[in-house]
């Protein structure tokens, strides 16, 4: 009885009629897509298995065929492997030359790759829209102790192919300590301990002010404090908008002194305002470089790599054999 079912589970036939129902279910998923493309970019964006489970009773007419695809897959990875595992009993028993071992590297490439995708489908985050600014270090989500600092950016456009070159230099450090540091480019995250940091978009914020205090010029933050020559204690306050006389909406700082008087600095440089007599004049802004970028840690993401380069390796191997190159599957 087992070994009948073995036999089925081998069988080249199961491998044709898998192959079939797979090729149709997705061709059917495909057009249910278009009918609701949000729902998937939003299935894309979350780790997939727990995800899954949570909105399938929801929309099951939008997530049967995803279930009907992971089980075809699954009979697939079965059979593969009782096709790899007799075929390299075979191999063994009659002594054949190690060429007919690449048809079985390739399986064994895929049912690495396949192990590797399961694992990120149930395991790990996808976190969107982190902001680092240039020089600060930033808590990386999700992972205790591990910080990036965006160290530069130098990227090149096109008018008609938009981004053209990309080097992103970035840092990662555990307790203000680097531990790595590399150059994201177009199409090639940094990974690192299976987290992959992906570039997103970039440009420039204010980052502060160059400001005069009675003769006095130094950096100050948007909500920072400074001192003047004699002592005086100010801080920042909120920002606000509000008419300069002319009937334009211009913006304006909060500046507080130490003893609670306050005034309101325009936001232009060379403005002026006074506070308790000391001059406080505003010199030019400070900006930097920020940029957003998409972390994801996908755990099985060695096992993909492994896998893909066990599959190319046999394939290669398969192209450059002299003689027969033997079966692909089953």
């Amino acid at each position: 009885m087992l070994n009948k079912v073995w036999k089925m589970l081998g069988s080249p036939w199961l491998t044709a009629g898998l192959t079939v129902l797979i090729c149709i279910d997705t061709a059917v998923g495909s057009f249910i897509v278009l009918r609701d493309r949000a729902f998937y970019e939003e299935l894309d964006r979350e780790i997939l298995f727990p995800y899954l489970l949570e909105i399938a009773p929801m929309h099951p007419e939008l997530t049967l065929w995803i279930f009907v695809l992971i089980l075809l897959v699954a009979l697939f990875a079965v059979n593969t492997t009782v096709c790899t595992i007799d075929k390299l009993y075979m191999i063994l028993k009659k002594k054949a030359p190690r060429r007919a071992l690449l048809p079985q590297l390739v399986h064994i490439g895929f049912l690495v790759a396949l192990a590797g995708h399961l694992i990120g489908s149930i395991d790990g985050f996808r976190a969107y829209g982190n902001v680092a600014i240039e020089g600060e270090k930033v808590p990386v989500p999700n992972t205790e102790g591990l910080y990036m600092r965006l160290d530069g950016v130098d990227a090149e456009f096109s008018r008609l192919a938009g981004l053209t070159a990309l080097n992103v230099s970035m840092t990662l450090l555990e307790d203000d300590q680097v531990v790595y540091t590399d150059v994201i480019s177009i199409n090639d995250p940094l990974i690192y301990r299976g987290i992959a940091f992906y570039y997103v978009k970039h440009g420039r914020t204010l980052k502060g002010f160059i400001v005069d205090v009675d003769g006095r010029t130094m950096e100050v933050s948007p909500d920072g404090s400074f001192a003047s020559p004699s002592g005086r204690i100010f801080y920042f306050g909120k920002i606000y908008s509000a008419d300069d006389g002319s009937g334009r909406a211009v913006p304006f700082i909060e500046v507080i002194a130490d003893n609670g008087k306050r005034g309101f600095l325009r936001l232009i440089p060379s403005s002026k305002v006074e506070i308790d007599g000391t001059p406080i004049a505003l010199k030019d802004y400070v900006l930097a470089t920020y940029g957003i970028f998409t972390i994801n840690k996908d755990p099985g993401i060695w096992l993909i790599g492994a896998g893909s380069l066990m599959l190319v390796v046999g394939m290669v191997g398969l192209m450059f054999a002299r003689e027969d190159r033997g079966e692909l599957v089953g």
